[in-house]
């Protein structure tokens, strides 16, 4: 490749995008691993499962709750007036407060039948569904700055909750000796701070117009009901390995298995950094309705697609050294778990590429059901395999789930929306 040519690449308005927020998710998404050291040493095994659970149901109710409602933003972002978004924003803000308000109903139900449940207190219980709105609060703040590509201010909303949240959690954990609850009030200050923050935000910026629109409301709840299937799928996709192994084999071998799990999501910052940069770059380049953007499109993915996958190579080499450097001798074995969770997690983001495709065309009602049905075999074959092999299998399961999604994704996607693969790679430019 000619130095011209290198230039042209590295000045790419996606590629630009991608470094920034790769940067911001780096000194992010460092701190579960910054930590690890410390709360492996400060809790054990078991306590270790019962964190992994809070975060399983965290991962569980973030999207079931919250229903992608910042979708709704990116889909008008670039083709309505400030007027309008700021309308949808509004609105949209209206149903997450109804969806969690629902969630503290289902879930306050629950306790009052039962409880605990696997093992996590009813306060952590309740609180759960509030921690779900306040998160996806800060994700429709964050959506807005990734539209007005503004970088710098989205770096300075992301590490102002991860510094929070890190620091409440050494002191919680480590000073106060609250064991996995000091790490969970970390996580939860953290997160109500920026929604608080980003309701701010949004209301100076313009960008929260008050009023019940029906048109706006009867839109977003048009792409995002369809999209509650794809989230329960997505979660159950994400958590129920460590339910079934806390279940099967008990919390101490999940707490092994969520170090080597945390490991493998190391390939989450590549993930998380190109879906932020993805789905702004896709929909302001297809908006254009030309030839010539179709196929500055198809390039991009199929680029991407292999450079996930060489990315997750690297990491599955690289923690076989870092791991037991980072952990007393009983987390070890979690080695075993990193290169399927990694290669899985680069599966997800090629399905990431796709998806977006679904949402701009209004097709998330397949999205919810392919989604939701490739959850379901998940829990079985995670059920199977870890009856099988123990809890390889586990990891095992999730790569063999993440590899169907973006395979039935891809398919339907060619199929809706078609793009001009071939084309697109036998013409330049």
């Amino acid at each position: 490749m000619s130095s011209g040519r290198l230039r042209a690449v590295a000045k790419h308005p996606l590629l630009k995008g991608f470094g920034a927020y790769f940067a911001t998710s780096i000194l992010n998404r460092s701190i579960p691993l910054l930590l690890l050291p410390v709360l492996t040493r400060y809790l054990t095994p078991e306590d270790y499962g019962l964190l992994s659970v809070f975060q399983a149901f965290m991962a569980f109710l973030v999207p079931v709750i919250g229903m992608n409602l910042h979708a709704n933003i990116t889909r008008v972002y670039y083709r309505e007036p400030l007027s309008t978004t700021a309308g949808v924003v509004y609105n949209a803000l209206i149903v997450l407060l109804a969806s969690g308000a629902l969630g503290v109903a289902v879930l306050g139900t629950l306790v009052l039948a039962s409880g605990s449940v696997l093992g996590l207190p009813p306060f952590w219980l309740l609180a759960l569904p509030i921690l779900a709105v306040t998160n996806m609060v800060g994700e429709m703040n964050l959506t807005i700055l990734r539209n007005q590509q503004r970088p710098l201010a989205f770096a300075g909303y992301e590490l102002s909750r991860t510094t929070l949240d890190f620091g409440l959690t050494l002191l919680l954990v480590v000073a106060v000796g609250l064991g996995w609850q000091g790490r969970a009030a970390g996580m939860a200050v953290a997160s109500v701070a920026l929604a608080f923050a980003s309701i701010v935000t949004m209301w100076r910026t313009g960008h929260l117009r008050p009023g019940i629109d029906r048109a706006h409301m009867a839109s977003i709840l048009g792409i995002s009901l369809p999209l509650i299937p794809h989230a329960l799928g997505s979660a159950l996709i994400s958590f129920s390995d460590r339910i079934v192994l806390e279940r099967t084999l008990g919390a101490a071998a999940t707490g092994v298995y969520t170090v080597g799990y945390q490991f493998g999501t190391i390939m989450q910052l590549v993930v998380t950094a190109l879906s932020r940069t993805w789905s702004p770059w896709l929909y302001k380049e297809l908006a254009q309705d030309t030839t010539a953007a179709r196929h500055r499109v198809a390039r991009a993915t199929i680029a991407l697609c292999v450079a996930l996958l060489f990315t997750a190579g690297l990491i599955t080499l690289g923690t076989g050294f870092l791991l037991p450097l980072m952990t007393p001798p009983e987390y070890h074995g979690a080695t075993a778990y990193v290169g399927w969770v990694a290669f899985a997690l680069a599966l997800f983001g090629m399905y990431s590429l796709f998806h977006p495709h679904l949402v701009l065309v209004g097709k998330t009602a397949y999205l919810g059901a392919v989604t939701f049905s490739v959850a379901l075999v998940n829990v079985a074959l995670t059920y199977f395999l870890v009856q099988r092999v123990g809890a390889i299998g586990a990891a095992q399961a999730t790569f063999v789930a993440y590899s169907l999604l973006f395979l039935l994704v891809a398919a339907y996607v060619q199929r809706v929306h078609p793009m001009p693969w071939l084309a697109a790679l036998r013409r330049r430019g």
